[in-house]
């Protein structure tokens, strides 16, 4: 593991209220971190997320985003739709505050190595290619996404241009290994096999 994390007590910001966000901030008060969250929308935009997070404790920022609350956190989850260079991400970061993908969060607690396959083509076919590889060599793997690249484990839904394997018993390096399949794509698309 790359060092798991306790939540409790730990002051969490997730960024963005789409069902990564709403999944993430629910999974972090469960884990009994104190949970904010903040959406550009208005509430009367979110459907029902508003009242399921204020029933798991978590405290809502509807309507816009404030810097001082990105300021005062112990971590910063952004929704995968946030972009990395938002300003005010920039400057929590700058400030050293922790700000992590929500894979990055949820590969923390899992147990066994995750490995993402990326890019924007092959990601099915290289994942079943590396999950058949390692069924082989007798590893216990899990695929954890479909074709339309949706993960859930652990209570967090991931929708993404990814596809993810679960490796338990497997000599990988480390946790989290990612193949990126525009490489190849590139390559034959020179011509190259």
């Amino acid at each position: 593991m790359p060092g798991s994390i306790e939540l409790r007590k730990k002051r969490v910001l997730i960024v963005g209220l789409a069902r990564t966000g709403v999944a993430t901030a629910l999974f972090c008060a469960g884990h009994n971190a104190i949970v904010t969250a903040t959406e550009t929308r208005p509430e009367n935009e979110l459907a029902d997320a508003p009242a399921r997070l204020r029933e798991a404790g978590v405290t809502l920022e509807l309507g816009g985003h404030k810097e001082r609350t990105y300021l005062t956190q112990d971590l910063i989850v952004p929704s995968p739709g946030v972009p990395a260079d938002d300003p005010f991400l920039l400057t929590a970061r700058s400030k050293g505050i922790t700000v992590w993908s929500e894979i990055e969060l949820a590969y923390r607690f899992l147990e066994g190595k995750l490995i993402g396959v990326t890019g924007s083509n092959g990601k099915t076919t290289t994942a079943t290619l590396v999950h058949h590889i390692l069924r082989t060599a007798a590893s216990h793997t899990r695929p954890m996404s479909t074709c339309t690249g949706r993960m859930r484990w652990s209570g967090i839904g991931f929708g993404f241009g990814a596809q993810f394997m679960l490796a338990r018993r497997f000599a990988l390096t480390g946790p989290l290994h990612r193949i990126p399949t525009a490489l190849a794509a590139r390559a034959s698309a020179r011509g190259r096999p």
